[in-house]
């Protein structure tokens, strides 16, 4: 068979432009391609043998030319017969026994340019610097949460993903901390949360997850953590806003989250041991317990006056017709007429200054004898009961036997023990009448009278007399 050798003409490659700069390819062309000078890039071209002998001995029926420039043994006019007639970085990649071609990639290491290029996976890589391909194929840098790096063949230190940080500095273990969740490294490395008595958790910042026993977040401040003992402050005792509340003449504890009996007010002692009714007992007056529990006075001497037994004359409930002359221990420190008015009632009480007083009502005209009386310890002669409005069965304050009423700007006054009242404003009720003592008051004075047991209507009476005792 006659051999034909020709040259693949490059002008219709190389365009027609009118720069002169050249390029060269490297590495060099394989056989079968050219070196296009004005892109530096190798295309097919040529000196070839288009009718067999190329290749690898086939004897194709026509001149292989263009793309297919070689002919192989199967007589068919194919981009390329073996690797080396691809460029660097390529194989020949045979699809069918009529197509071969270059394709991008590789067989062996020889087709990658040498140095640290390997072929991996029939891939050319660069093992100096792949994180996948470190130093040789297949060897990965990977590291938890990390994007991984390779500089000559070893693997480095990476970048953290985001969200997450090196915080111990192990570069074994990657980026370790979560900081979205890690309450020792909460949105960086080191801000480790920390809150008063708490449990710390962290959710792109720290919160409070629980309180330690014994403790609560009370003010709802998470700065301040769990601020509040709810086994020791008595406003907030078992829990929050769980007060204890005050005890007669105590004040309330906090022990263990249950509210007992603290202190007791100056002058009161809890005799009975009981915490319930709080301190019970007023020390200066009562004369089983005088100036300490137990301290009983004795027969002589049967009264307390403040913390000293002595011979005051007490009794309990309203007394009627009661004689001057039993009033041992007593002073009187206010007397007026019933039609009298505006005595500032500040002015009384200053100058009745006992312990316990004695209110009472008489005429003027019989001077020995107290038409109706009662005495009670002074906080209880005096507690307010308000005012303001004709109520009627009004509850009183009940103390010694006696219920009693006081607001400043209404009236002041007792019934028996029990019963209740018609405060409009005096006391209008007629049950057990010959028992019911009321003063009219008004503007903080005492204003004109009302009755003195049965007796009503008082108001601007100057012959029934009102009057005030005290035990100092």
């Amino acid at each position: 068979m006659k051999r034909i050798l020709f040259a693949l003409s490059l002008a219709p490659l190389l365009g027609t432009g009118c720069s002169t700069q050249s390029f060269t390819c490297s590495p060099a062309c394989a056989t079968g391609f050219v070196c296009d000078t004005s892109s530096g890039v190798c295309i097919p071209g040529g000196t070839v043998d288009m009718m067999g002998g190329g290749g690898d001995g086939g004897s194709c029926p026509q001149a292989c030319s263009g793309l297919t420039p070689y002919c192989n043994s199967s007589n068919h006019c194919v981009g390329c017969t073996m690797d080396s007639q691809c460029p660097s970085g390529h194989f020949c990649k045979v699809v069918s026994d009529s197509i071969a071609t270059c394709a991008i990639g590789c067989m062996s290491d020889d087709r990658c340019g040498g140095g640290t290029m390997k072929c991996c996976n029939m891939v050319c890589v660069d093992t100096g610097a792949d994180p996948a391909n470190c130093g040789a194929c297949g060897k990965t840098c990977t590291a938890p949460n990390e994007q991984a790096a390779c500089s000559g063949g070893q693997c480095q230190p990476g970048t953290c993903l985001p969200g997450w940080g090196d915080c111990d500095g192990n570069a074994q273990n990657g980026c370790e901390a979560n900081l979205h969740a890690d309450p020792n490294n909460c949105t960086a490395c080191g801000m480790k949360c920390a809150l008063s008595n708490a449990i710390v958790g962290c959710a792109d910042g720290c919160y409070i997850t629980s309180c330690m026993f014994g403790f609560a977040d009370c003010d709802n401040n998470m700065g301040n953590g769990c601020e509040t003992s709810v086994l020791s402050d008595p406003a907030n005792c078992g829990g929050c806003g769980v007060p204890c509340n005050g005890l007669p003449n105590a004040k309330a504890n906090c022990a263990s989250g249950n509210c007992v009996l603290g202190s007791c007010n100056q002058g009161y002692a809890n005799c009975d041991g009981d915490p319930k009714n709080g301190c019970e007992v007023n020390l200066a007056t009562d004369a089983n317990n005088c100036n300490g529990c137990g301290n009983v006075c004795p027969m002589n001497m049967p009264s307390c006056d403040n913390g000293v037994c002595g011979t005051l004359f007490t009794f309990s409930g309203v007394q009627t017709n009661l004689s001057l002359n039993q009033l041992g221990g007593w002073t009187l420190c206010y007397k007026d007429l019933y039609g009298n008015s505006g005595t500032a009632l500040a002015t009384i009480l200053n100058g009745c200054k006992g312990s316990n007083l004695l209110l009472a009502c008489r005429q003027a005209a019989q001077p020995n004898t107290l038409l109706l009386a009662a005495e009670a310890p002074r906080a209880d002669v005096t507690f307010e009961t308000g005012g303001g409005m004709c109520t009627n069965n009004q509850m009183v304050h009940q103390a010694n036997g006696v219920g009693w009423y006081y607001d400043a700007s209404w009236s002041w006054g007792f019934v028996k023990g029990g019963d209740t009242a018609n405060l409009c404003s005096c006391d209008t009720a007629n049950t057990d009448p010959g028992e019911r003592l009321c003063w009219h008051t008004g503007g903080m004075n005492i204003n004109g009278g009302y009755r003195c047991g049965s007796t009503t209507g008082l108001n601007g009476d100057m012959t029934y007399e009102r009057l005030i005792f005290s035990n100092m």
